[in-house]
């Protein structure tokens, strides 16, 4: 195999495996036994015409009570707004995210006092949303920019219930300002951030084809010196 075939194919396999990991299925799943217990998501935020750099965010979900035989399971929530430069200005106007097994109703109170079902722009529907408005976000307030938001949701069931998962998270984004923003709209999805010290795909990509382009230099370097 020549180098620009190696590299050709070192290319597609880092292009998968980056693909492999931005779209891994997130789910978070709590017990009865679970009460008391926090689990955190960080979220990139992408429009129509892809990632917004610097828009981000992070959820906290804390299970704090089953109650009513197990029908009625009680979170709180710390949306933290972390968008950082180049951007100026964002506000996250909701989150959400589906359940298993279905909800009968749900209930916020906190910075987001609604719940939703509906469709989300570019992602698609979601069972529950927590906002101040709708699915789609809209509206005003919310959590700006280098702030946090505290509050509670509440999911019913119609029977007793000794486990549940939430998937399909995301985050919606709005009054988004910096370069080539003008006060738009996005949404996130999670995903998990490299581990300090450990490259990620594209990187190692890059690392092996320098080690292949060194070690061709030094095999055409000996053939050189042979046939002299």
């Amino acid at each position: 195999m020549n180098f620009k075939s190696l590299a050709g194919a070192i290319a597609i396999a880092a292009t998968l495996a980056t693909t492999a990991a931005a779209h891994a299925a997130t789910v978070l799943t709590w017990t009865t036994a679970n009460v008391g217990v926090a689990k955190v998501l960080d979220f990139n935020g992408f429009d129509d015409d892809g990632t917004v750099k610097g828009l981000s965010a992070e959820i906290t979900y804390k299970l704090t009570s089953v109650t009513n035989g197990g029908k009625t399971w009680t979170f709180s929530y710390d949306v933290d707004n972390t968008s950082t430069s180049p951007l100026s200005g964002s506000r996250i106007s909701g989150f959400g995210f589906n359940v298993d097994p279905n909800v009968s109703s749900a209930t916020a109170s906190g910075v987001f006092t609604k719940t939703a079902s509906g469709n989300v722009p570019m992602i698609g529907t979601r069972e529950v949303c927590i906002t101040g408005n709708n699915c789609a976000g809209g509206g005003g307030g919310g959590v700006s920019m280098g702030n946090d938001g505290l509050g509670a949701f509440v999911l019913n069931f119609s029977s007793s219930k000794t486990s549940l998962s939430l998937s399909d998270f995301y985050v919606r984004y709005q009054s988004i300002y910096g370069p080539g923003e003008y006060g738009g709209s996005a949404v996130g999805q999670p995903f998990t951030k490299p581990v300090a010290g450990v490259p990620e795909p594209a990187t190692w990509a890059m690392m092996l084809i320098g080690f292949f382009a060194i070690g061709s230099a030094v095999r055409n370097s000996r053939r050189k010196l042979a046939l002299a």
